[in-house]
């Protein structure tokens, strides 16, 4: 499951980025195992420029909502929401600026229109599934 990756890539990543929130560094490992899926020969320095824009170019990434949105505030103290915002800004940034991974719908939704919105129920409910399902999620130190 996508959860077990995306601890051991923060895991990795984490060190190379300390002066970044938890939720942040977990938007960067996520952006990495979309990006290395789907161009695992990929080199270590070009890897290493495409993580460095986009810590640079996200300063969001991972919050809850645009920008930086009351909803964070008001939805940070769930889990399932945490994740599924890391998850999802992941995906749509990394298909928007590099055009690599599944895009805003990473959760199983296979279409052509890649839609924030349209991501949001495929993704929570993916979400609820890795919390009930998926004991690495009792790791995530989002």
């Amino acid at each position: 499951m996508f959860v077990d990756e995306l601890n051991i890539t923060y895991n990795k990543i984490s060190g190379s980025y300390p002066d970044n929130s938890v939720r942040k560094n977990y938007f960067l490992a996520a952006c990495m195992v979309y990006i290395q899926r789907e161009s695992p020969h990929m080199d270590e320095e070009e890897l290493g420029a495409i993580m460095t824009d986009m810590d640079m170019r996200s300063p969001y990434g991972g919050f809850i909502g645009m920008g930086k949105s009351k909803w964070d505030g008001r939805l940070r103290k769930l889990k399932i929401i945490r994740l599924h915002a890391v998850l999802h800004d992941a995906g749509g940034h990394v298909k928007k600026r590099h055009n690599i991974g599944p895009g805003y719908t990473y959760a199983g939704m296979c279409c052509s229109f890649n839609s924030p919105y349209r991501g949001h129920f495929s993704g929570v409910n993916y979400c609820l599934f890795a919390k009930l399902f998926c004991r690495s999620y009792r790791e995530l130190e989002l």
